[in-house]
């Protein structure tokens, strides 16, 4: 999942070509929708998102026990530090 439509069309074809099956959801409502209407193998998730960023998305999955575990990856394209103090 990604909120970059580019990123979400590279990331399909990329995997797609490997054959692999590849849902895409631009935000992270419809992520969740997704995942608990068709749990998949595995998420990647970006950690910057409009609505609700990454880590919320994580946090609402792993809270929904009607979800079995799958494992996520955080990804993001994120290229400064954040600021801390």
């Amino acid at each position: 999942m990604d909120d970059l439509m580019d990123n979400l069309f590279l990331t399909q074809t990329v995997l797609g070509a490997e054959g692999y099956e590849v849902e895409i959801a631009d935000n992270g409502q419809l992520a969740i929708e997704k995942i608990e209407s068709n749990p998949p193998d595995l998420i990647l998730l970006d950690v910057m998102m409009p609505d609700r960023n990454g880590y919320e998305v994580t946090q609402r999955i792993r809270q929904n026990r009607n979800i079995p575990y799958v494992p996520i990856l955080l990804v993001t394209a994120y290229d400064q530090p954040k600021a801390t103090g």
